[in-house]
């Protein structure tokens, strides 16, 4: 019998442990999210997130190098982190002209939505260029 009631108990231990990780996930991921890329400054946007509160976002970011031999490591831009805006300046997260992949997640108290990326993943290279002339008269 007391075998039965540790099985049991295992199984309600499961059980809440499997709900409470799923509520967090109730949030909505943000969406549409893009680049917008002008003489090589970087600004990650996305739609926000439309519930009752105050929701926040936070991204993050994985070059190349680590999207291949690190997968796991996400680094978290210190200006891109449980902010309220729908975009972000990722300019000083971008050093070369390889790809990178971003990442946005939205908050609300306790509850997360999915981590939603960009695709396809950014390269500098395709910054547009425009030049700026200073006419006087």
């Amino acid at each position: 019998m007391a075998m039965f009631q540790g099985f049991v108990l295992q199984v309600i231990l499961i059980v809440l442990i499997s709900g409470s990780s799923a509520d967090q996930h109730l949030l909505p991921a943000p969406e549409n999210i893009s680049m917008v890329s002008i003489n090589l400054k970087h600004f990650l946007h996305w739609d926000p997130v439309m519930v009752d509160g105050n929701v926040t976002y936070s991204v993050q970011s994985q070059g190349e190098f680590e999207s291949v031999y690190m997968p796991n490591n996400w680094y978290e831009p210190e200006n891109c982190q449980e902010i309220s805006a729908h975009q972000c300046n990722v300019t000083d997260e971008v050093s070369a002209t390889v790809l990178y992949k971003f990442r946005v997640q939205s908050v609300l108290g306790n509850q997360l939505s999915a981590w939603k990326e960009l695709e396809p993943p950014f390269n500098r290279k395709t910054s547009k260029n425009y030049a700026c002339w200073l006419i006087t008269y």
